[in-house]
């Protein structure tokens, strides 16, 4: 008697399911693990149909809130990391002979993010629908925050990534980081889903204006509290938080950001082959670099740049002070570098691994050359590629086996521990401080705001990702790395190999971009936009999905508390 009225009151669940239903939440998860990256940057469509974005993952919800039991949810969300990720992040499998650990390694981490993700949300889902939506959103948006942080952090594709294009949208992330966006977006795909599994009974009758304004609550207390009302309710909730939005975006377009100066930059677009290998490459690659920056200076006539910036590893060999350095004295021999410098008068800011004392590991690096062709500032990347440019316990011989007999790695990356902040003097008078987040550290929010906050005016990201030879690649860094200049209303410059090379302004307008894999250059004359403060996000950074995951925590105790006073109830009658 005990155990039946358990199994009524939903405390404990029986695995059980047709097979016929069972398909059917498959067919849903596999919908919402193919829409999902329909939305967002891919090879069909370049920049991503974003209006898919506020239902791509209705399906997934109706099933995982159909799903008899965790188990079953658990299996859908297999299922939709496997699909999803393969389909989103599919340029990962063209790197050269680590393809199974690249593409293989995103997989399985998202199959079992997903797995535990859909199992939590099927608990969540539990509790009442007037407030389900609102939980299910939380739980995504929180979702996305976990996957993006930390050493294993992947902050591509996120739901707000979609919006990218629309400028009004986008404006709130300097409150609320992607994070607000994200959420307001799982909210509709939320209510899409609960509104098909309880389609309301709207009538004109029942819920005429008149009865609305005159309060009827004989009326209200006719209507069934899950079904009807709170539907209307949930919806106009999510309508005024993007009318919200649109209104606040807005006014911050018309609002003017604060320019008093700015800076001739040539930003040098190479397209380098990655995967070519020899001195002779390396040779040319220089020589084509150098020949695109005097093109800058052509153009630039009298008035030179302030800066001229080559991409991430535009040097191969390591650069030192005191040894290596010399050598670039006569390389390229056609046109050797540090001569070239001192000949264009200009500040150079280039990729390369570098090692501040001879005999050090290297630091994938970002180097300061003055016009007298002296190194004069660097930058080492903080935040590593997983298990490539950093390898947990590297210093144990049998990891170090492994990873080079095996998988065919010698070697890891000296990180960086500060957030440089470079500063150069400006031909029309002033100076320029900026921070360079090197590769994909232009997606992580967290570490560009750190930049802002240690005195940079601007970001200048350089990188080069062109090793997958695929457009969705480099179109999916570039449109998560636009965030960054909406967040803390700065401008972004990005110097790429291959691309997307661009000057994104403050409010997320493009002013200036090459085209993918072709080799150019951009020169132009960057404001440097900065507001007498700091944005809100700027300043708090992740608060928003930390108070979810409070939120979380609180819902997860409740339940739990309110199981165990069922139980203990039952047990005293």
């Amino acid at each position: 008697m005990m155990n039946r009225e358990l199994l009524k009151a939903g405390v404990f669940r029986i695995q059980k399911i047709r097979a016929k239903d069972f398909l059917f939440l498959i067919f849903l998860t596999l919908l919402s693990a193919v829409i999902l990256p329909l939305a967002l940057p891919n090879e069909l469509f370049k920049y991503g149909l974003s209006g898919l974005s506020f239902i791509c993952l209705a399906p997934f919800f109706i099933a995982i809130i159909k799903s008899p039991s965790a188990g079953i949810a658990s299996i859908c969300g297999m299922i939709f990391g496997l699909v999803n990720s393969y389909i989103t992040y599919y340029w990962l499998q063209f790197f050269g002979n680590y393809t199974v650990y690249t593409i293989g390694g995103v997989m399985f981490g998202f199959v079992l993010y997903c797995a535990l993700l859909a199992s939590f949300l099927r608990g969540l889902s539990g509790i009442s629908s007037r407030f389900r939506p609102l939980v299910l959103a939380i739980g995504w948006t929180f979702y996305e925050f976990l996957k993006s942080s930390g050493f294993l952090g992947f902050p591509w594709a996120l739901l707000s990534h979609a919006m990218h294009g629309f400028l009004p949208i986008i404006q709130i992330v300097d409150i609320t980081g992607v994070w607000g966006l994200s959420f307001i977006i799982a909210l509709f795909n939320s209510l899409c889903a609960e509104i098909v599994i309880h389609p309301p009974d709207i009538s004109i009758k029942r819920f005429s204006l008149k009865k609305i304004l005159l309060k009827d609550w004989a009326l209200f207390n006719k209507l069934k509290p899950d079904y009807d009302f709170n539907k209307v309710s949930q919806v106009l909730f999510a309508l005024s938080l993007i009318i919200l939005v649109l209104v606040y975006g807005t006014f911050r377009l018309i609002l003017p950001v604060k320019s008093e100066k700015t800076v001739r930059v040539v930003l040098v677009q190479q397209n380098r082959d990655p995967w070519a290998e020899g001195w002779h490459n390396y040779e040319l690659s220089t020589l084509q670099a150098e020949a695109l920056s005097i093109a800058g200076f052509t153009w630039a006539g009298e008035k030179k740049p302030d800066i001229v910036v080559w991409s991430e590893t535009s040097f191969q060999s390591t650069l030192s002070r005191n040894r290596v350095l010399s050598r670039l004295e006569s390389f390229p021999g056609k046109k050797p570098f540090l001569p070239f410098i001192r000949e264009s008068g200009c500040y150079f800011l280039v990729g390369a691994p570098y090692a501040p004392i001879d005999d050090f590991l290297p630091m994938n690096s970002v180097v300061l050359f003055s016009p007298g062709a002296e190194i004069i500032q660097y930058y080492g990347k903080q935040h590593p590629v997983p298990f490539v440019e950093s390898i947990p316990f590297w210093e144990i011989p049998f990891v170090q086996y492994f990873y080079t007999r095996v998988i065919g790695i010698h070697g890891v990356w000296t990180l960086g521990s500060t957030p440089t902040v470079f500063e150069i003097p400006l031909r029309g008078g002033g100076t320029l401080s900026f921070s360079t987040p090197i590769c994909f550290e232009d997606a992580f929010a967290d570490l560009c705001r750190k930049f802002i906050l240690n005195g940079a005016e601007m970001l200048i990201n350089l990188t080069n990702v062109s090793w997958s030879k695929t457009e969705s690649a480099e179109i999916q860094m570039y449109v998560a790395a636009k965030f960054r200049a909406v967040e803390n209303r700065r401008v972004l410059i990005r110097s790429t190999n291959s691309g997307v090379t661009s000057i994104v302004d403050a409010k997320g307008r493009v002013l200036k971009k090459l085209p993918l894999f072709t080799p150019d250059h951009i020169l132009a004359d960057v404001p440097v936009m900065k507001e007498n403060s700091y944005t809100f996000y700027t300043l708090f950074g992740d608060y928003l999905p930390l108070i979810f995951g409070f939120i979380i925590i609180g819902l997860c105790i409740f339940h739990t508390i309110r199981i165990k006073l069922f139980i203990k109830n039952l047990y005293k009658r």
